[in-house]
């Protein structure tokens, strides 16, 4: 890449292995941009720039100045799940802790896994890990409780129809809800799930 100067600069990445990549850019405000990927993915980046000299003849050289050894620093995890007792204890501390009890408890009797996030706790089919049926955070957004809730993986992993689950949950949503309302929400998972995990 160049910068507006004309001087070429390139970017290698060292996880797990090596990628070099070149081409043209406006400006070298490459400490911004660098930590994106870093901060996002936890891949640490290493910037090297070079200078460009035309010799007349044979068309540019480029060149590196080596000032000190590459070294990557150690990058500190911002996607850090915690321990699920540590989050129920967080929720607990912002006055939710019963409701998400509750929530742990309605999983465990239906063969939802509780998967420890950084602020919430997503409930995932035993099947698909990765896969959100509905999230629960614990710190509260102005008195409410946050929740996501998708009826179509509901539908896609439990012997239910998208619209028996659509029926019971809503559409696929961000809800911020009082305590009775996150209570009534888990009353229509037990009503539509338990009967859906004993088929």
């Amino acid at each position: 890449m160049r910068n507006e100067a004309g001087q070429r600069f390139s970017i290698r990445s060292s996880v797990r292995f090596s990628s070099l990549w070149s081409g043209r850019v406006a400006s070298l405000g490459l400490s911004e941009w660098r930590k994106y990927p870093t901060r996002k993915f936890d891949v640490p980046l290493t910037i090297v720039s070079f200078d460009v000299f035309a010799d007349g003849k044979h068309g540019h050289v480029m060149a590196r100045e080596i000032t000190e050894a590459d070294t990557v620093a150690a990058v500190p995890s911002v996607r850090q799940s915690q321990s699920l007792d540590t989050l129920v204890r967080t929720a607990v501390n912002n006055g939710i802790g019963s409701i998400m009890n509750e929530f742990i408890a309605h999983a465990n009797r239906v063969g939802v896994y509780p998967r420890a996030w950084k602020h919430c706790i997503m409930f995932a089919p035993m099947a698909n890990r990765t896969k959100a049926l509905w999230t629960v955070w614990v710190l509260p957004r102005d008195g409410k409780i946050m929740v996501y809730i998708d009826p179509f993986n509901i539908a896609e992993y439990f012997p239910v129809t998208e619209a028996e689950a659509k029926k019971a949950v809503g559409n696929d949503a961000h809800l911020f809800l009082s305590d009775r309302e996150a209570r009534a929400l888990l009353k229509r998972l037990e009503e539509l799930l338990p009967a859906a995990a004993d088929a």
